[in-house]
């Protein structure tokens, strides 16, 4: 038989139509209407098929049932098989002795549903669950806990309650006899009909089919022929008696536990066809009939034992050869993977040897306790001129000259980088060695290990590498001659250009007292002959006369914007959190004349703040605003949008307006100093304002361009790296200001 799952047969044929709305109750009521439909059959079908001997049976297929249905179902089911096997028990206890007293029949009947329930329990506690009776161990507990135990009290007991007097132990035998049979017989068989109806029809095709029935036919064709009634005295025929066995082993080794069992049943039905009724032979041949029905039994009890002996033995040796196939199998792949293994660690192996021969290291083993190397590298003999086998702790310290730490241990000594690092303080060595070789020649060896550490992590040795590091010390020696040198040239070069910085501060004194004081006196010179002797001027020397005027303030403008340029790289900045609202509003309110007189529509986002200088920050906003009302002025309406959005995790600041606009191809030209891209007729100014800008935006590590089109406007953008929280970033809100003919005021 195949093995089958216990919960998927109960699942499959008991729970089928059941949803999880559907109570246990439904359940259990199925297992009672199973059990009495099967106790039923099976009882009434052994009564048809045996022959009465002193008012009892030689047979009770219904005991086997009884258990094999309390194996199938979980123990939570037990009460109800048991609760239903009780009437069944009753009618069927009446059917085979109707003279029987009614409380003995009903007392019989409990006691051997009672030591059944009791037998299958032991069953359970020492055998698996659920039981497929392919190991010797669940054919053990059938026989001890069921056939011996279960049956043997529940004869024990009908005998004492039936028999009177002499005869107690011939009576309980036979009665043992009879439980025992159905115990042996039909137990195994109804766990293995459930598997295979669990297994379903597609496990089965028609040779294995043909092969059941002709199993089948020889059983019985051998059973009736030794056990004909036409053969007298045919179980001590030997010979005869035997004939059956054959069939049981071929069904023991073809079809498992399961075909023993069903021959065992066929063989016993059709043995019992074979004996002869007591009514029809007389009271006088009933002794010998009795002594037939033993034999039956005996017989029985003996063929069946052995067929499900033989099956189980087989089948636990077909899994045995099977697990040691898949073991064998297993340790072949794994001896496969091992070797694989092993060859990958040579070849892993290979490739460290090869890089470290290529990076010319030498590795080696130290062991602290005996104070020794235990292995060292070839390569040592390069390095300082001593083959490995000679090479000692001893040697190696009398080599060494100097000792640099590196690492961990830097800034130590090399007696306390020791010290501590054999206390467990580090875990990792390095340091340079300056040491002298056989040759006598002064080379640097770099010394980086790793500690090994016993159970209590205490180190008790290191593993390494030694590399000649000479040419790096000669490169860094080379680099700190040139590092000294440049030091030298970079203070020569600063002196340099302190002097050239003093020399532009006096010169931008110079400009800004010497230069703009002739100026200011052609201004103010100016003035005064425009006023006291204007009267006597021509027109054309009145307008020459202006132009002078216009020409030096002009100029004085000139000089103060690019003192002022010229001053942004040199005034010292105080960057902190900055409100960019209350600078926009700032920047309009003191723009505001050029506010008056136009239709002006602001509209300002609510911006984050940034970090920043806010007196910096403050001329940015201005010049930038006051380049959209310089060039917005043709415009019926001016637009201007100040507002920001976020990019690639920064924040970028714009103001948008409706004006001019340039050509992209001239915005090389936007942030240069006194480069203007309008005519001075048109647009005054003098091309500072945007270059001011954009170098303190630049000052604050940020970035500055603009976007527009000849007459379609032009957008200015910005953005200020934030070193600290953005936490004014709330609910954006709109305000659109319009002004008409009056200065516009900032929203709040």
């Amino acid at each position: 038989m195949e093995q089958y799952n216990q919960e998927g047969f109960q699942s499959r044929w008991f729970q089928g139509g059941i949803n999880m709305e559907q109570s246990a109750r439904y359940v259990g009521i199925r297992w009672s209407g199973l059990t009495v439909l099967c106790l039923m059959a099976a009882g009434l079908s052994g009564q048809a098929l045996q022959s009465s001997w002193g008012g009892g049976l030689a047979w009770r297929p219904e005991a086997g049932v009884l258990a094999g249905l309390l194996l199938m179902a979980e123990p939570r089911w037990a009460l109800w098989i048991m609760g239903a096997a009780l009437p069944c028990g009753f009618l069927l206890q009446q059917l085979a002795v109707p003279t029987s007293p009614a409380w003995v029949t009903v007392l019989s009947v409990l006691i051997r549903v009672a030591t059944a329930g009791l037998g299958v329990r032991c069953f359970r506690r020492n055998a698996s669950v659920p039981a497929r009776f392919d190991r010797l161990r669940e054919l053990y507990c059938l026989i001890l806990f069921l056939s011996v135990g279960a049956a043997g009290l529940g004869a024990l007991a009908e005998t004492f309650l039936t028999v009177r007097g002499a005869g107690l132990i011939s009576y309980w035998m036979q009665c043992w006899g009879r439980e025992a049979l159905g115990y042996l017989t039909l137990t195994p068989a109804v766990v293995c009909a459930a598997g295979l109806l669990e297994q379903g029809a597609n496990r089965w095709n028609w040779r294995k089919v043909g092969l059941t029935w002709v199993l089948l036919l020889l059983t019985g064709g051998s059973a009736w022929f030794a056990f004909r009634a036409s053969a007298p005295d045919a179980l001590r025929s030997f010979p005869l008696a035997y004939l059956p066995l054959p069939a049981l082993v071929w069904a023991a080794l073809r079809f498992g536990p399961g075909g023993a069992a069903s021959t065992s049943i066929l063989l016993a039905a059709v043995m019992f066809l074979s004996l002869p009724r007591v009514g029809a032979l007389g009271p006088s041949r009933s002794a010998d009939v009795a002594r037939q029905v033993a034999w039956v039994q005996l017989y029985l009890l003996i063929s069946s034992g052995m067929a499900l002996l033989l099956a189980v033995t087989i089948r636990e040796r077909e899994k045995a050869v099977a697990a040691l196939e898949e073991s064998q199998r297993r340790s072949r792949a794994l001896a496969e993977n091992l070797r694989q293994t092993e060859h990958d660690v040579q070849k892993t192996e290979d490739l460290y040897r090869r890089a470290i021969a290529a990076a010319n290291a030498v590795p080696y083993l130290r062991d602290y306790r005996t104070d020794r190397f235990v292995f060292m590298g070839d390569g040592i003999r390069e390095l300082t001129g001593y083959p490995a086998a000679e090479m000692t702790v001893e040697l190696w310290s009398t080599l060494t000259l100097e000792s640099l730490m590196r690492g961990e241990t830097a800034g130590l000594s090399y007696e306390e980088a020791v010290r501590r690092t054999r206390a467990g303080e580090f875990r990792h060595w390095q340091s340079d060695s300056l040491i002298v070789t056989r040759e006598e020649e002064h080379r640097w060896i770099s010394d980086s290990s790793v500690e090994i550490l016993d159970k209590e992590g205490v180190p008790i040795g290191s593993i390494g590498i030694l590399m000649d590091v000479t040419e790096r010390k000669k490169a860094e020696d080379a680099v700190r001659r040139i590092n000294v040198g440049l030091e030298g040239r970079i203070a020569e070069r600063t002196a340099e250009l302190e002097l050239a910085i003093r020399d532009l501060e006096a010169f931008t004194y110079s400009v800004s007292h010497d230069l703009r004081a002739p100026l200011r006196a052609i201004e103010g010179f100016s003035r005064i002959l425009q006023e006291d002797h204007g009267s006597t001027l021509t027109p054309e020397a009145l307008g020459l006369l202006a132009r002078v005027r216009f020409a030096a303030v002009k100029m004085d403008l000139l000089i103060s914007n690019l003192l002022s340029f010229s001053r942004l790289n040199r005034q010292p900045m105080s960057r902190h959190q900055t409100d960019v609202n209350t600078l926009v509003r700032e920047a309009f309110q003191e723009l505001r004349l050029e506010q008056q007189g136009r239709t002006v529509r602001i509209e300002h986002h609510d911006l984050p703040s940034c970090h920043g200088d806010p007196d910096l920050l403050r001329q940015v906003w201005l010049n930038l605003i006051s380049n959209s009302l310089k060039y917005t002025r043709k415009r019926e309406i001016a637009e201007i949008q100040v507002g920001f959005v976020e990019e690639n995790q920064e924040t970028v600041y714009f103001v948008r307006d409706n004006g001019a606009g340039f050509d992209m191809a001239y915005s090389d030209k936007l942030f240069g100093v006194f480069q203007r891209l309008h005519h001075a007729e048109d647009y005054e100014g003098i091309g500072v304002g945007l270059a001011v800008a954009q170098r303190i935006i630049r000052r604050h590590g940020g970035r500055m361009w603009a976007r527009s089109a000849v007459n379609e406007g032009a957008t200015f953008s910005f953005t200020v790296p934030s070193r600290l929280p953005n936490s004014s970033l709330g609910a954006r809100s709109t305000s659109q200001i319009s002004t008409d003919n009056e200065p516009s005021s900032h929203p709040a």
